[in-house]
């Protein structure tokens, strides 16, 4: 399981442009992201597929020259790739029949009309994307997925607050490092040895960065910073604190509960899991590459975020507490 759905597709005619957008929604309904590579035919080179792996072809059996898409396909099968093949021709009749009486048959195909206003080519292709994707939809793949996705996401989480060292003022670093002692002493109560060594902080400007390789800094412990962070950037002109206001939160509800669960469960009963889990996995690939994006922007113009500095004295005291 994964976030995008390839599709190998040729076409040499404008007529891709209009039939493109039924794909999109026939995949996107997955809250999966299509990806088209598309092909003319007239100068394919099956090595140039290599190891891509693509989820569906789709083929027009009559392209430009006079190739024909059994032709390709052929090809295809020759070199051992398997991919399912949506075959769509004008002249239906012609191409089922010159499919169905090839010498040497071309198995994992579909056919249908070349044809958007009757619905047929629609109903076809949705058909067989329903089917695909259904195919990949285990509880393995969805646990792996999600793992991966959360992975990803804590090392994005830790070189954003990492980052964010460039952009914020003495003062805000100094709540920052008191946030990260707030956070130590509540780890501390089963573990002196990290209190110890965390919990005096005067003179490391940075002691926030320094946290967070202790292996018992968690990731839920990164994510308490880094939404101190984005509190930081509440008045920074152009950033949406709206949308990030409870970013800490909202990814505990949303990927961290469904992470801690998949380790201790053997079957799904729920049958919009799937595709919900890619919705949500995409909605925060987004959110954190808006950060890294935005913390991007801040670094290349070399300059603290804007705004007063916070009273060290009241600010410090207040997130100790």
């Amino acid at each position: 399981m994964k976030s995008e759905f390839n599709v190998l597709w040729f076409e040499d005619d404008s007529w891709y442009d209009s039939a493109r957008k039924y794909l999109d929604s026939s995949i996107s309904k997955h809250k999966l992201i299509p990806k088209v590579e598309r092909n003319t035919g007239c100068d394919f080179d099956i090595s140039a597929i290599g190891d891509k792996e693509y989820d569906l072809i789709i083929m027009d059996y009559m392209l430009d020259d006079g190739k024909f898409g059994d032709k390709i396909a052929s090809d295809i099968r020759e070199n051992k790739i398997l991919t399912d093949i949506l075959f769509y021709s004008s002249d239906f009749d012609k191409m089922k029949n010159a499919l169905y009486n090839n010498n040497d048959p071309i198995e994992g195909i579909y056919y249908t009309k070349r044809d958007l206003q009757s619905g047929s080519f629609r109903l076809k292709l949705d058909q067989l994307v329903d089917k695909i994707v259904k195919r990949s939809e285990n509880l393995v793949n969805l646990r792996g997925y999600v793992m991966d996705a959360s992975c990803d996401f804590e090392e994005r989480v830790i070189k954003l607050i990492k980052e964010s060292s460039v952009v914020l003022t003495g003062d805000q670093k100094k709540t920052l490092n008191a946030k990260a002692v707030k956070i130590s002493k509540e780890i501390c109560r089963d573990a002196s040895k990290f209190h110890n060594e965390f919990k005096n902080y005067d003179g490391d400007d940075e002691l926030f960065i320094r946290v967070l390789d202790n292996r018992l800094f968690t990731h839920a412990h990164r994510l308490r910073l880094l939404q101190h962070i984005i509190k930081h950037l509440s008045d920074v002109p152009n950033f949406k604190y709206d949308e990030y206001a409870n970013f800490y939160q909202d990814y505990e509800n949303e990927v961290s509960r469904y992470r801690n669960t998949f380790g201790h469960i053997a079957e799904i009963d729920d049958k919009e899991l799937h595709t919900r889990m890619r919705d949500i996995l995409i909605k925060f690939d987004t959110k954190l590459s808006y950060l890294e994006n935005f913390f991007g922007n801040l670094i290349e113009q070399s300059k603290p975020i804007i705004g007063n500095d916070l009273d060290e004295t009241t600010e410090t005291k207040r997130m100790l507490i």
